[in-house]
């Protein structure tokens, strides 16, 4: 019977499902006691992360179905070979990057309004909200182009969030009686975007409640609520699409 193993394979593109495949040498009803497993610190931590990547598996499927499964792993990591799987069906999104939509639709603001009325929106502050209210936010955030903001993905990789309890809360970023053009190079002001890069291992949902009276918005004028999400930093969420 095995009990020893050296494990000094080092891989320049990892993949997780050769990983998992390797992890058969621990077997399954070998005593954890008789068992010795020699690695380098660096595969050790791969090791460590691929498994908590196949536990949120586990508790996304208990908690939510098998829909709106997200795959979180960590960057470099590829879920498996491409021929075996078709990358057009395959949405990825990476954490640490700053990800808003130029094209927002103005619908559900007076719902946003009364969500959102209680919290501090002056500069430099922020709030600590459950997973839950930013999914419920993100819900009602939309665009008029999926390829802008793809919310659906964003609420799938909250919930993959909660269920791995990679985090329990998120920071909530509220700005008022903002002028944006329509289809901004960029959404956030400098203040805001440096405030949201301080809380790296959380999601971060920015809200900008915009006039939209000209500035490209004159054939669908009206306030609206422009919205940013930056997800954990050291994060990378594989998803199926249709």
């Amino acid at each position: 019977m095995l009990q020893t193993v050296y494990y000094c394979r080092r891989s320049k593109r990892p993949q997780a499902d050769t990983f998992w495949q390797h992890c058969r040498m621990f077997g399954y009803d070998r005593d954890p006691g008789l068992m010795r497993v020699y690695l380098p610190p660096f595969l050790l931590k791969l090791f460590t992360d691929l498994n908590s990547v196949n536990s949120s598996l586990i508790n996304q499927v208990v908690k939510n179905g098998l829909d709106g499964i997200s795959l979180l792993l960590p960057p470099g990591i590829k879920p498996t070979r491409k021929n075996v799987i078709d990358e057009d069906f395959l949405n990825l999104v990476v954490g640490g990057v700053d990800m808003f939509a130029g094209y927002p639709k103005k619908k559900h603001v007076r719902d946003i309004d009364l969500m959102l009325d209680s919290f501090d929106d002056g500069a430099g502050s922020y709030n600590k909200v459950t997973l839950k209210f930013i999914t419920d936010l993100l819900e009602k955030l939309e665009s008029e182009n999926k390829i802008d903001w793809d919310h659906e993905s964003y609420i799938d990789c909250v919930k993959a969030l909660e269920a791995d309890k990679k985090a329990q809360s998120g920071i909530l970023i509220v700005r008022k009686n903002r002028d944006i053009k329509k289809a901004p190079r960029t959404m956030l002001s400098e203040d805001d975007r440096m405030l949201g890069r301080k809380f790296k291992n959380k999601p971060v949902l920015t809200l900008y409640r915009i006039v939209g009276e000209d500035k490209g918005w004159e054939h669908d004028g009206g306030a609206r609520w422009m919205p940013n999400i930056r997800l954990p930093d050291n994060m990378v969420f594989y998803k199926t699409c249709d």
